[in-house]
């Protein structure tokens, strides 16, 4: 079965995850607190990462290594930044970029030093598996 992760960065938004998930339980990895359990008959794990990227990215790989998730889903506001989007709807990212990494003059703004790129395709990473086969 394809274990979802749902990753909140405010309380208010895990509470409103957690209310759904009927049997969730508690297991505490890297001082976070994962709740393992399942929402809408899917198997899921909710965690709060708290805000900012290093708190997302750590949270992510957590979520990866020790949880098995395929898939992670964030709530939460950031993605009502863009023009036309409301509180409610649903913002898929086809690629992202680290707006504000700058390791210029040595490499193009944007530009992910050891990768060779800037912009990661959300699903496939080609540049992240690019750069493995180099190693």
């Amino acid at each position: 079965m394809t274990r979802t992760a749902i990753v909140s960065a405010l309380h208010d938004e895990l509470a409103s995850v957690l209310a759904l998930m009927p049997d969730e339980h508690r297991q505490t990895v890297g001082g976070r607190d994962f709740w393992v359990g399942h929402l809408h008959g899917h198997d899921v794990v909710a965690v709060l990462s708290g805000i900012g990227k290093v708190a997302a990215a750590t949270t992510a790989t957590l979520l990866i290594e020790r949880f098995g998730v395929q898939r992670i889903v964030f709530t939460g506001v950031a993605g009502g930044l863009g023009a036309g989007v409301n509180v409610g709807d649903v913002v898929l990212a086809r690629s992202f970029l680290q707006h504000d990494m700058d390791a210029s003059p040595i490499f193009p703004r944007h530009e992910v030093p050891g990768y060779s790129c800037s912009r990661f395709d959300a699903d496939s990473l080609p540049c992240l598996h690019r750069w493995m086969r180099q190693r």
